[in-house]
């Protein structure tokens, strides 16, 4: 929650400029009036992507294998990013 205090009276426009990792910005405007002594609650909400991890591993011993490049698209074809894989795992993507 955000407390803007000491606004003069007047029509403002509120838009989210960033959100956190993982969540799909919401691209809404809001329009609010403003008269003396008021005071105005507005909510926007996020949603939450979907998480995808890949991970590679050696057909014999199990471990997994770092260096080793993948390309994740759309089903439409729409490119959505290239990743390397670590020591480890792709990291986690999240795709709207």
């Amino acid at each position: 929650m955000i407390d803007v205090p000491d606004l003069e009276p007047g029509w403002y426009q509120i838009y989210e400029s960033a959100t956190l990792p993982g969540y799909l910005l919401d691209s809404n405007v809001t329009d609010v009036e403003l008269t003396w002594n008021d005071h105005k609650l507005l909510e926007f909400t996020n949603t939450k992507l979907s998480g995808l991890q890949v991970r590679k591993l050696d057909a014999v011993t199990g471990e997994p294998i770092q260096g080793v490049k993948f390309r994740v698209t759309k089903m439409n074809g729409e490119y959505t990013r290239n990743s390397t894989t670590d020591h480890r795992q792709i990291p986690c993507y999240f795709i709207p």
